[in-house]
């Protein structure tokens, strides 16, 4: 075998391991060979990491399928687009992030607290001889003199169940960290979009709670982010409490009135906020989260495990304009499922206008102007993304498909300014020839290339393989 032969060969292999789901999943930015590389590179030094690394590519693949697809109902086209809206659905999605986070942040092997206790013993005893647990010290003192003894033992496994989850194996300490170790960019992405009080946003004291969240520095803000609230209600009340919090998807959450504190310093009317609340020593203690009305939580927890992904176990190099392009390219994909929803409502309504039998049963149709085709989330798309979507063969048809819609509703422009409303006769002879004249520009065949082709992408190396866009390295 020639050295170019041997060349070959590996570029070959190279190239089929960027074509799996860990290139799918996290190649995005990246050079589809050297993601390779770095892979293979893992898989050889560290062959936990690249086991665990695979693992969470594979959840996160279950995770698209339940944002976009479980949510979802086949159309008439084959495309399918998220019609249920149901918050259990979205506080699924953000406690399956939480376990990605947790597998990632683990270190060592999950140890049960009283596993970790014996392993711990001595360490505790020492701890109360030195009095670095001085309230343990002391509840051992008056055991028998001013509690009982059952109350006694409940605070001493309050403080040792505490010592635990900050000790290194517990999830607690591991999850904060990873959100301490954060790139300093990306900490400042998250906290300029949560802001977490304890209290009710209706207190008259709660903008003293505002104020103290404003005063806390982003590595304090980003600990009580990730500890109390995503790790504390999103994670562990969903898991062992079956507590289902308000949910913080765009449109979800209640919008912010003008009546309601301002935050941040900003616009209230910027802001969307849940609640949660938690019961502590028989009482309960309300927290309100507020988020910004732009930023959808998910996609910020799945940008928390790229970014890690990327950094720690394939060593690139994350920056700023990195994290600012995938919350963007996760907004296009979103973007790119709402198109075709809208796209199927689209072919709908374009079979009922072709049908001159349906056209003349409606009445509404004589007394009202008929309703046009949309277009928004198509523009949008091309408007917003066209970065991404431009550098695939998404662009053309995306441009045969909305030239087609346009051309649909001049047509229908054009009937009812010679057909005005409620001209009966004249506007109901003219019906079926309008039938006939949009039936012209049917759209269901760049509709079925730009869904076939979307979804070809997103299996085969994500939208990012065909759109090459390099920014780590």
């Amino acid at each position: 075998m020639t050295t170019e032969d041997v060349k070959n060969e590996d570029l070959e292999r190279l190239w089929n391991i960027s074509e799996g789901i860990a290139f799918t999943i996290f190649g995005f930015g990246t050079e589809p060979l050297e993601f390779a590389r770095r892979l293979t590179k893992l898989r050889d030094d560290e062959p936990a990491n690249y086991d665990l690394l695979n693992d969470i590519a594979q959840r996160l693949v279950f995770i698209n399928q339940l944002r976009y697809k479980i949510a979802a109902q086949s159309g008439d086209m084959g495309t399918t687009f998220r019609i249920i809206v149901d918050s259990n659905i979205d506080a699924l999605e953000t406690y399956l992030l939480c376990t990605c986070i947790d597998a990632i942040a683990g270190g060592r092997e999950y140890v049960e607290f009283p596993d970790w206790l014996d392993e711990n013993m001595d360490e505790m005893e020492r701890k109360l001889k030195i009095g670095v647990f001085r309230s343990l010290f002391t509840i051992l003192q008056h055991i028998f003199r001013q509690k009982t003894i059952n109350q006694n033992y409940l605070d001493i496994t309050h403080k040792l169940f505490e010592e635990y989850k900050d000790s290194e194996v517990g999830l607690t300490r591991k999850f904060r960290e990873l959100f301490e170790n954060l790139p300093e960019s990306l900490k400042d992405l998250i906290v300029d979009r949560f802001i977490w009080t304890k209290g009710d946003w209706a207190s008259s004291r709660y903008q003293d709670s505002v104020k103290r969240w404003v005063a806390l520095s982003t590595n304090d803000k980003i600990k009580k982010l990730a500890t109390e609230y995503l790790y504390g209600f999103r994670r562990s009340k969903y898991t062992h409490a079956a507590r289902l919090s308000d949910p913080t998807r765009p449109g979800w959450i209640r919008r912010v009135e003008e009546t309601r504190p301002n935050v941040g310093g900003g616009d209230s009317k910027g802001w969307r906020f849940a609640k949660f609340q938690k019961t502590k020593k028989k009482k309960p203690q309300v927290y309100t989260l507020w988020v910004r009305s732009d930023t959808d939580e998910n996609l910020m927890w799945r940008t928390v495990i790229y970014t890690t992904i990327l950094r720690d176990y394939l060593k690139y190099s994350v920056n700023k304009e990195y994290l600012e392009a995938l919350l963007k390219y996760f907004k296009g994909i979103d973007s790119t499922y709402a198109f075709m929803g809208q796209m199927e409502e689209n072919w709908h309504w374009f079979k009922n206008l072709t049908t001159p039998e349906y056209l003349e049963k409606e009445n509404r149709f004589l007394n009202y102007e008929i309703s046009k085709f949309e277009t928004d989330t198509g523009k949008k798309l091309v408007e917003e993304f066209g970065d991404i979507i431009g550098k695939t063969s998404l662009e053309d048809y995306i441009s045969g498909y909305l030239h087609n819609i346009t051309s649909l509703n001049e047509i229908i422009n054009k009937f009812d300014e010679e057909y005005p409303p409620k001209a009966s006769v004249k506007r109901q002879q003219a019906l079926s020839k309008l039938a006939t004249n949009l039936s012209v520009y049917d759209f269901s065949w760049y509709s079925q290339m730009i869904y076939l082709n979307f979804e070809r992408m997103m299996e085969h190396g994500g939208l990012h393989r065909h759109s090459n866009i390099v920014l780590v390295n």
